[in-house]
């Protein structure tokens, strides 16, 4: 169910992509993204999927550079636009209706939410010491890149604070050539991101292959095709994101619990061990 929600998000994040940047009729870019992640879900294009999904560190990248230039070019009017945001005069639809730390704990426990299954398979074909390392660089990097693009954000907060995808109104501001390759490659990722959680929404309820499957498959696109183009992206992604992340923040408890309880089961397990041992000694 969650992947299927996020995929409806992708869905928006499609269509005001294409009607931001390119000025298509609402509607399209979410048909042009359900047609290919439908037909990629029951036809199996992977190799098409494997060459885009590559294109996910470029987009981080991209975004990291846009951010630093446009944070650079406007950082003078960052205190003003810090005290407006603050203000609340501008109105922007906030998860955790402006309080910091539930925003926080609902980006925590989305971020969880969505890479559960793809950690698990990590930590699976992995050492300890490297999937450690591995999370902690990831972690810095990801977020300084966040903390960056805010930055670059509320200094154009005027412009950015009512567009669907911000980070494409920054873009233009430098350089519309520029603008355009980053909506085709966010388009590109949006794709590459979508066919995997329609196909796990899916695959919950029916085999792969089979009639059913692809029964559902066009169903579960058109529908999330059809909400998206019918609620509006900020919407989507403030009340599904947020809520998902929610309950990521409550599983993470439960996973907290559970560390606490394997660990003090251990040291039950070797303290009687060494008793015994040292009885028979």
């Amino acid at each position: 169910f969650f992947c299927y929600m996020c995929f409806i998000v992708m869905c928006g994040g499609a269509n005001s992509t294409a009607t931001q940047q390119w000025g298509l009729p609402n509607g399209v870019g979410a048909v042009i993204l359900t047609a290919c992640v439908i037909a990629t879900a029951i036809f199996g294009l992977d190799g098409i999927l494997n060459a885009l999904g590559k294109i996910g560190p470029l987009i981080i990248v991209i975004i990291l550079l846009v951010s630093v230039m446009s944070g650079v070019k406007g950082i003078g009017n960052f205190t003003a636009n810090l005290k407006q945001v603050d203000s609340g005069d501008l109105k922007l639809a906030q998860v955790g209706n402006g309080n910091p730390l539930l925003s926080g704990f609902s980006y925590g426990g989305f971020v969880i939410l969505w890479f559960a299954a793809f950690l698990g398979e990590v930590g699976a074909k992995n050492k300890l010491k490297e999937v450690n390392y591995g999370m902690l660089l990831s972690t810095v990097f990801i977020m300084g890149t966040a903390v960056l693009a805010s930055i670059a954000l509320i200094c154009y907060i005027g412009e950015t604070g009512h567009a669907d995808i911000p980070a494409l109104v920054l873009a233009n501001s430098i350089s519309p050539i520029l603008a355009q390759a980053l909506a085709i490659i966010i388009f590109c990722g949006i794709y590459t991101t979508s066919v995997p959680l329609l196909w796990t929404g899916v695959g919950k309820v029916a085999k792969e292959g089979t009639q059913k499957y692809k029964l559902l498959t066009v169903i579960g696109g058109v529908v999330g095709c059809v909400i998206a183009c019918f609620l509006p992206y900020k919407g989507l992604v403030n009340v599904l994101y947020g809520m998902n992340g929610y309950l990521g923040f409550i599983l993470v408890g439960f996973m907290l619990v559970y560390d606490i309880r394997t660990r003090m089961s251990k040291t039950k397990l070797h303290s009687k061990m060494a008793t015994a041992e040292h009885a028979i000694a």
